[in-house]
């Protein structure tokens, strides 16, 4: 069967389940969740459609694995921006210690280190892109001004990038 017919049957058949009254967060044995296994695979909507319908973010299975943490190992940077912007706690460690960005540095996901990264350094990232109206907006809502990420102040980052009003 092609592979996008199968991702569409797979999503109505999960539709129909949730429409039937399925538990979004019912788990197998070790703690596996319907969310975690879409993360796990990069089923971006499917993912999606579990999380509008109440999946917790942060359930992670008996290893202490959160959904962040399977998309993080295995390089699905959609999923992960999902759970980040769903409220996804980006240092949770699991049983043994290793967070997300450990993961993510780990397998060399440089994509999802930088988002990490980024969820962690808020004001960085703009300072970085030379948003001004984020900065502000970060500055207003109490963020610490002069963090260090790897040595570096957000004013240092902007003036490093050249942009001259994020750096005022």
């Amino acid at each position: 069967m092609d592979p996008e017919v199968l991702v569409l049957v797979l999503s109505e058949l999960l539709v129909l389940s949730l429409d039937k009254g399925a538990e979004v967060d019912r788990a197998e044995k070790d703690g596996v969740t319907p969310l975690y296994v879409s993360c796990k695979n990069g089923h971006f909507d499917a993912a999606r459609l579990l999380l509008d319908n109440g999946a917790e973010v942060d359930r992670a299975n008996k290893d202490g694995a959160t959904p962040l943490f399977v998309a993080c190992c295995n390089g699905h940077v959609d999923a992960a921006k999902l759970l980040l912007d769903k409220g996804a706690e980006a240092d949770r460690a699991d049983k043994h210690g290793r967070t997300p960005l450990d993961a993510a540095k780990h397998f060399n996901h440089d994509a999802l280190v930088v988002l990490l990264e980024d969820s962690k350094f808020p004001l960085h990232a703009a300072a970085r892109t030379g948003d001004v109206d984020a900065m502000t907006q970060l500055l207003e809502g109490g963020v610490v001004v002069d963090a260090k990420k790897d040595g570096a102040t957000p004013l240092f980052v902007a003036c490093e990038k050249g942009h001259v009003n994020a750096a005022k």
